[in-house]
């Protein structure tokens, strides 16, 4: 089983590291080799989402474009997939293939989305003092 227990920023949420990867890039030799970055795991999203900025550093190639529909619009979003790295406590890593992840603007505190696609794989629980648990 991976575990993870950490605190959660009171603002914005439960935030864990994630090492995402092109699914048509090189072979990768060690994890360690790879750029973790900030995911927030939200159980409003249906789907995990990776920001713009992320997806273009990645050269993620798109695989096709849906509408999207917001509280406040609908709008015309890139759909990828990629191999998501869940990074758990004791340096252990889990592997999502994600095949479909929805482009998000970003903002400056994470990069990815965790939706209830991947959470409903595990359990998430909101504890006291801002602490928050998600085994897998």
């Amino acid at each position: 089983m991976y575990a993870l227990l950490k605190r959660f920023h009171h603002e914005i949420g439960p935030l864990m590291d994630v090492v995402p990867v092109n699914k048509s890039g090189k072979k990768i030799k060690t994890i360690h080799d790879l750029q973790k970055c900030k995911a927030l795991l939200d159980t409003g999203a249906n789907t995990t989402c990776i920001s713009k900025s992320l997806a273009e550093k990645l050269d993620l190639k798109t695989e096709y474009e849906m509408n999207a529909k917001t509280p406040l619009n609908s709008t015309l979003v890139k759909i990828y997939t990629l191999d998501l790295f869940l990074c758990f406590d004791n340096d252990e890593y889990h592997e999502i293939e994600c095949d479909e992840v929805v482009e998000f603007n970003g903002n400056e505190y994470y990069d990815i989305i965790i939706g209830r696609d991947i959470i409903t794989l595990g359990q998430l629980n909101m504890l006291p003092r801002n602490v928050f648990s998600f085994t897998l």
